[in-house]
């Protein structure tokens, strides 16, 4: 399997990505508190430059780790 072309997608597959939210959409939320800070984080990230996402990225990555592994 290898890329596909521009425009064209497999059956099954995911469409193109759009940087554009809809202007209705309400922040996503679990009701997993550990999992809800987490993405409230990531959403405040909208207003910080780029440069300063991936410390962010790898601390969010490492809650979910934790709270996904004290799940079980």
């Amino acid at each position: 399997m290898g890329w596909s072309r521009p425009g064209r997608t497999r059956p099954g597959s995911l469409g193109a990505m759009s940087e554009t939210r809809p202007e209705s959409s309400e922040p996503v939320r679990t009701g997993v508190a550990e999992v809800d800070a987490v993405l409230e984080t990531v959403e405040a990230l909208d207003d910080v430059p780029v440069a300063e996402h991936p410390p962010v990225f790898e601390a969010a990555h490492e809650q979910l780790r934790r709270a996904l592994d004290g799940a079980h």
